[in-house]
């Protein structure tokens, strides 16, 4: 079920498994993250494309651009291979929702409204934190080809719970700045949020994005059923070892708030984290690192 809560991670869940398959995505695409998406959208838009919602998407994305991207994702694509129309499109939506195109640009906007919308979660955040003019674009988007947009989402939700169906659920780490978790360990989120499996990576979000300067680590066990996207099914970057996970309105979540991301000998370590956490790093746990 989508409502079942983001908690504080009691045992050592199922990391080290999607780990070992991070690895031999890697492995397969030699370490190249565009190739890793340009993969992930392929198989995206196999598995979409015959429908005339989402055929409707496309031919918006390409003829009225709204970020004025389109012509760099085209760019991106042809260097793995052959860029056909659906390919780009779907490799443009899979880096829209993330980072500034949450707040800034129309296209990550109306993927996060459209998140809510098909996943029953809360798009008050979204407004809070938005441009109003990317949030206008977003709506304005959304009445254009909201349905395609909500076909794709769907779609990848479901490739996602498909390949994670051998796991109950992953153990990841969010960064973020002071005002995105309160006293009691309940965090703000997007309808769509980015979290790794790698602390060291989740450490250094609020800089990279350039925002808050506190420096604050969450620590969390994500339900199967939370999980948008890894990078094998789209919407998730490699290289940052990256899970996309979606809200759920009228659930409280909960997370490990560290007010400083914890060391050891590796550094800021899944390890140092448990330690953290508890007495001494379970039995059983393996690194992703």
């Amino acid at each position: 079920m989508k409502t079942a809560p983001l908690t504080p991670p009691l045992t050592v869940a199922s990391e080290g498994w999607l780990g070992d398959r991070l690895r031999q995505f890697d492995e397969m695409v030699r370490g190249e993250a565009v190739a890793a998406k340009v993969l992930a959208a392929r198989e995206l838009a196999e598995a979409t494309s015959t429908q005339q919602g989402v055929l409707d998407l496309i031919g918006y994305l390409r003829d009225a651009n709204p970020d004025g991207d389109w012509s760099t994702y085209q760019r991106l694509v042809q260097r793995v291979g052959d860029a056909p129309d659906e390919v780009v499109a779907m490799f443009g939506l899979g880096g829209e929702w993330a980072a500034s195109g949450a707040a800034e640009r129309g296209a990550g906007i109306a993927l996060q409204l459209a998140c809510a919308q098909v996943f029953d979660g809360s798009d008050a955040v979204v407004s809070a934190w938005a441009d109003p003019a990317s949030l206008e674009s977003a709506t304005g988007f959304l009445d254009e080809v909201g349905d395609g947009v909500r076909i794709v989402l769907s779609t990848a939700y479901a490739r996602t719970q498909e390949f994670l169906a051998p796991v109950d659920g992953l153990i990841a780490y969010r960064g973020v700045g002071s005002c995105h978790v309160d006293a009691d360990g309940r965090p703000s989120l997007l309808p769509l949020s980015s979290w790794s499996l790698n602390p060291a990576v989740a450490a250094e979000f609020p800089f990279t994005l350039g925002r808050s300067r506190a420096r604050r680590l969450l620590m969390a066990f994500v339900p199967r059923s939370r999980v948008f996207g890894v990078p094998q099914t789209g919407f998730a970057s490699l290289g940052e070892q990256e899970i996309a996970v979606i809200t759920a309105r009228g659930v409280e979540d909960r997370v490990l708030v560290f007010e400083s991301p914890p060391t050891d000998a590796l550094g800021i370590s899944q390890s140092a984290c448990w330690a953290a956490a508890r007495s001494e790093p379970p039995a059983g746990l393996t690194s992703v690192e």
